[in-house]
């Protein structure tokens, strides 16, 4: 009884396993939604996250330029959104500087 649950649970980890290396061999994808709630995917050429990002980028800013319009776009599995091909990049000099300037009066 007891090597039915050890095999079982190496059953398991395995499937686990595979599962993470099949995400991780996917290739990154986004959604973008028009104005009128269409909504659309982009399988992004990489996989590496930081090069994925700059293509979405690349795609959306073309996007905006055909349709003259703002897109509303996430990478798929995320749950926020983002507008546009502005992307806000959070550093620790610029959190450290808004924190200094919510305590302290810096003018």
């Amino acid at each position: 009884m007891g090597s039915n649950t050890a095999k079982s649970s190496t059953t398991v980890r395995n499937n686990g396993l595979a599962r993470f290396e099949r995400v991780m061999k996917a290739r990154a994808q986004i959604e973008y939604i028009y104005k009128g709630g269409q909504r659309e995917f982009y399988r992004c050429k990489t996989r590496n996250k930081k090069e994925a990002l700059q293509e979405a980028l690349k795609f959306i800013s073309a996007l905006e330029k055909v349709h003259q319009k703002k897109v509303i776009w996430r990478f798929k599995g995320e749950t926020e959104y983002r507008i546009g091909a502005a992307v806000e990049t959070r550093s620790i000099k610029n959190t450290i500087q808004k924190f200094i300037e919510f305590f302290f009066d810096v003018d």
